[in-house]
């Protein structure tokens, strides 16, 4: 059962912590193991909001994906911050 999908950004996949659609950039330096059942990215992905100028960007997504599960760093502010749970399956109905 797929779990990513390739697109013109890089791999995409649902993140069920902030119930949206994240994408992993292929030339930004993450690798991706080639297994779109048990994916594997590394590093982590990050994902954070703008503050005003000069202050720190804020974290809101911060996760590792490994053999198809996705472990939520403790810095994420959604509710599966600090847990890890099977990346949900791929539909092209979550994309479009």
């Amino acid at each position: 059962m797929k779990r990513v999908h390739k697109c013109s950004a890089g791999w995409v996949h649902h993140c069920p912590g902030c119930s949206a659609i994240h994408v992993v950039p292929d030339d930004r330096g993450w690798t991706f193991n080639g297994d779109y059942e048990q994916p594997t990215f590394q590093p982590s992905v990050r994902l954070s909001k703008p503050r005003k100028q000069g202050e720190q960007p804020i974290t809101y997504c911060h996760y590792i994906v490994t053999d198809g599960k996705i472990n939520y760093c403790a810095d994420s502010t959604h509710s599966l911050a600090g847990q890890t749970i099977v990346l949900p399956p791929w539909t092209d109905e979550a994309f479009w």
